[in-house]
């Protein structure tokens, strides 16, 4: 959770021989993100303690390092790769597009995209839209959570009804947290089914 004071426990330090830990594209990833963040943030950026929105780059670098880490652990399962003969993505006898794959999470998918994937275009594209996608639903959950806190908090005294709906929010944007409720259910398909479009047909300019 973000805090006033720091930001989300510091990715470990790699090993020496290990995978490094830095993304591909790092930068591309980082201003992506924080161009995405800012629109999430919106009129409510001011809501946000100063010293967070300071410390975001920071927190983005660690989220990347992190889920870098996560993927090329000889531990994951599910690890997606690129068939250069029939030119598709694979995962076991699964088979899909780099949106399909991406995407997947808003349905409970839990994929992996290793290092080796960079060996090609697609997959280096890949990897970039994975580690985008799934850092920004890290760090929008915890802002959510921070900002709901805070109306929550704001609207104790002056309307019940408004501070238990924003604590349930910020119950529901906890980490780990597991909502059941079937519009939860309902926005996330159409979120995963949009950006399954959007990165399969960029064409189509959807974002």
């Amino acid at each position: 959770m973000l805090s006033m004071n720091k930001g989300p426990e510091a990715a470990p330090q790699p090993r020496p021989g290990s995978i490094p830990e830095t993304v591909p594209g790092h930068e591309v990833i980082t201003k992506k993100l924080e161009h995405d963040i800012e629109e999430f943030l919106g009129e409510y950026k001011t809501t946000i303690d100063p010293a967070i929105l300071e410390e975001l780059p920071t927190i983005l670098a660690q989220e990347q390092e992190a889920l870098t880490k996560k993927w090329n652990s000889i531990l994951t399962g599910n690890k997606v790769t690129y068939d250069k003969f029939k030119k598709r993505f694979m995962s076991g006898d699964a088979r899909g597009t780099a949106g399909e794959f991406v995407a997947s999470r808003h349905w409970g998918g839990n994929y992996a995209f290793p290092a080796e994937l960079e060996s090609t275009p697609v997959g280096k594209k890949l990897v970039r839209e994975a580690t985008t996608a799934h850092t920004r639903d890290i760090v929008t959950t915890k802002l959510n959570h921070v900002l709901a806190t805070e109306f929550a908090t704001t609207y104790d005294d002056k309307d019940m009804m408004k501070a238990a709906a924003f604590k349930e929010v910020a119950k529901r944007s906890e980490e780990n947290s597991k909502s059941e409720q079937l519009g939860f259910f309902a926005e996330q398909i159409m979120q995963g089914t949009l950006e399954r479009i959007a990165i399969d047909r960029e064409d189509l300019g959807l974002t």
